[in-house]
């Protein structure tokens, strides 16, 4: 009767303990497939409403504002956006979604890139409609497997695992068409340079590729053409010109080091002004305005900005007249003799 009992007792304890590990199972299983919600809420319906979209990241920060002309870079003095670009940012964002909340306390904060202590400076997006903040979120690192990335609420500073990754360039090339001109060095006829402090000259160039042959008037006195390849430079400067920042061409810009005309094979002409100015860091920077003459509408339209390129691109809006030339040597005066010291024959011993 006592065995009977016991075992009974047994198979009951059994069966509890195993009806209270099938509950924490189940509690478990059904915190781990919590249905995810989007990253941010209610975007998918009010894309339309979306004004201003604001990318920060270190020192680096842009901001692409909608207006009645389209998208714009409202701090470059509101120089037109790509609108795909914003459309695309915009998409990727409503198709994210929150998998799993993390600890928000700072000493877990540094590992998933948040706070002073992260390796490197998080991305902070912020989207506004109507002058109201309506998502604001920091992107931290992304997870190891490459499938995942964490990102911060700015709001109530929870952390989130999102599915799929975020990214989005803080700098002028990935908002903007950049391309100023793409013109071959074939298409150009002359180039006249004028430099601050020095004479003017005018490089022509006759027949195409290889073959092309360069003339300079005037040419200094006791100096000849040059490389082939410092040509080639100047005159590939425009084959394709592009630009990594941009703003509004005031009254007050810095007075131009070197002001080159082109002239095409088209009779057409343009102009590029070029100066250099230090930058937020105190390095120096190039910069570059356009004019065009005639009727040359659609690319009229760049003359109301000033360009910053990129340190190669400038390299040939700098060229003068001695890296397009080389001194000829000073000719032998063969009348003269030859030295006596170099006279042939044996000289006397010292006494």
């Amino acid at each position: 009767m006592r065995t009977r009992t016991l075992l009974w007792l047994v198979f009951i304890t059994a069966l509890m303990v195993l009806a209270a590990g099938a509950t924490v199972w189940q509690q478990r299983r059904s915190e781990a497939f919590i249905e995810p919600q989007p990253l941010v809420v209610g975007l998918e319906h009010q894309l339309n409403e979306i004004t201003s979209v604001s990318i920060k990241q270190g020192d680096r920060s842009i901001i692409i504002d909608r207006s009645p002309q389209g998208w714009v870079i409202a701090d470059r003095d509101q120089y037109p956006a790509k609108i795909e670009e914003v459309r695309r940012l915009l998409l990727q964002l409503t198709g994210l979604s929150r998998l799993e909340q993390k600890s928000s306390d700072a000493e877990f904060l540094g590992p998933l890139g948040f706070g002073p202590d992260a390796l490197t400076q998080p991305l902070r997006i912020e989207l506004s409609a109507a002058s109201e903040t309506f998502a604001d979120f920091e992107v931290g690192v992304t997870t190891p497997d490459g499938l995942g990335r964490y990102v911060r609420l700015v709001a109530d500073g929870s952390v989130w695992l999102i599915d799929g990754t975020l990214s989005a360039d803080p700098t002028v090339p990935a908002w903007a068409e950049t391309d100023l001109l793409r013109l071959g060095s074939d298409f150009l006829r002359s180039i006249t340079t004028m430099q601050r402090d020095a004479p003017a000259f005018t490089v022509t160039r006759q027949g195409q590729g290889l073959d092309a042959e360069y003339t300079i008037d005037p040419m200094p006195d006791g100096r000849e053409i040059g490389s082939p390849s410092q040509f080639a430079k100047l005159f590939g400067s425009v084959a394709l010109l592009t630009f990594v920042d941009v703003r509004e061409r005031t009254d007050d810009l810095p007075s131009p080091e070197a002001t080159l005309t082109y002239t095409t094979s088209a009779d057409s002409r343009f102009t590029i002004s070029h100066w250099t100015e230090a930058d937020d860091f105190g390095e120096l920077v190039s910069w570059i305005t356009l004019d065009f003459e005639g009727g040359q509408s659609q690319r009229k339209q760049l003359e109301q900005w000033a360009f910053q390129l990129t340190p190669y691109a400038s390299g040939a809006f700098a060229m003068g007249i001695d890296d397009l030339t080389f001194e000829l040597p000073e000719p032998i005066d063969d009348a003269a003799g030859p030295d006596p010291g170099l006279e042939s024959g044996p000289q006397p011993a010292p006494e």
